[in-house]
């Protein structure tokens, strides 16, 4: 059995960058001596990834302000305003503001992913899932959510293709509200149709991870979605959550918490993953951090990562 392995989300980011992004707001770096700084960083994440022979890599995320800024910055239609808090963290977002209709300007593939440095590996694309995205945004344009939600799904499926005609391996929706929140039949149904309009844009394999809650809450709608993978947070979601199912397509188990410093113990982060599959029958299986690492500390994150490594290893030395 093939067992991928990835991030799920932003990388932490070095105290050294914190302070050059704080000091070129103040004009006391330049735009070229942060962009130094930032490339060198992210070819760093982008190394560690390499050899711990992650599956996919992403170039670390690290000029994303939150997920949601750069198709906000980069969408007619769409201003940011404040901050609001993302979920249950202590970590804090812009709100987009919808003003008109919703059309994108500029692909976030050319203006926030750094290509040059992603050349010879599989890479993936972070984006928002269309519902989750939708559902934080301050809407005063348009008369009917479903109506913004279409709209913005059309833009994440633009930003899907470009990916995809750049060479994208994976397309990754993050999807914390669908987990975060209890959704109705009725609002899965139309979050299900958001995320086809994406799948029609791409032949990119599609993750749709969902975390900061248990997909108990949606399961087994989740199998429903039109994806190859389904991403599950371990750190929220009891094993029996996922036992109790027939897994129809892949899974990602997010068995590395992302949200606490703690480095995990390799032998029950494999332990829990080989007691899921004595009960589930998996078509694939990868295995991930259960969301970003943006609040940990670079360091910390540096070892996760090879945790990660680790955990895959183990499990594959289980399964052959």
């Amino acid at each position: 059995m093939e067992v991928k392995t990835y991030l799920t989300g932003a990388f932490a980011r070095p105290e050294r960058l914190i302070k050059a992004f704080r000091d070129n707001r103040k004009g006391k770096v330049t735009d070229e001596e942060l962009s130094s700084i930032l490339s060198h960083y992210t070819s760093e994440v982008i190394k560690h990834q390499k050899e711990e022979q992650l599956t996919y890599v992403i170039d670390g995320m690290l000029r994303w302000n939150d997920l949601f800024r750069p198709l906000a910055e980069n969408m007619e239609g769409v201003k940011v305003n404040g901050l609001a808090r993302w979920f249950d963290n202590n970590l804090f977002y812009k709100k987009p503001v919808v003003t008109g209709e919703i059309n994108l300007s500029r692909s976030i593939v050319s203006e926030y992913i750094m290509l040059n440095l992603l050349s010879n590996v599989r890479w993936k694309l972070i984006l928002p899932e269309p519902y989750t995205m939708a559902s934080m945004m301050e809407n005063i344009y348009y008369r009917r959510f479903d109506d913004l939600l279409f709209a913005l799904a059309e833009v994440i499926g633009e930003e899907a293709y470009n990916a995809y005609v750049n060479g994208v391996s994976q397309v990754q929706l993050s999807a914390p509200y669908l987990v975060f929140q209890k959704l109705t039949e009725d609002e899965l149904d139309i979050a299900i149709q958001a995320v086809g309009e994406v799948r029609k844009r791409t032949k990119a394999e599609i993750l749709l991870h969902t975390y900061y809650g248990s997909v108990g809450r949606i399961m087994p709608r989740l199998l429903d979605f039109p994806v190859d993978v389904v991403g599950v947070d371990l750190t929220q979601t009891p094993d029996k959550h996922l036992t109790e199912y027939s897994i129809t397509k892949d899974i990602c188990l997010g068995v590395i918490d992302g949200r606490n410093s703690m480095l995990e113990d390799v032998n029950l982060a494999v332990g829990r993953v080989m007691k899921i599959l004595e009960y589930v029958d998996v078509k694939g299986l990868h295995i991930s951090p259960s969301c970003e690492f943006e609040a940990l500390p670079y360091e910390v994150a540096l070892r996760k990562v090879k945790i990660l490594s680790q955990v895959r290893d183990g499990v594959l030395e289980e399964v052959t």
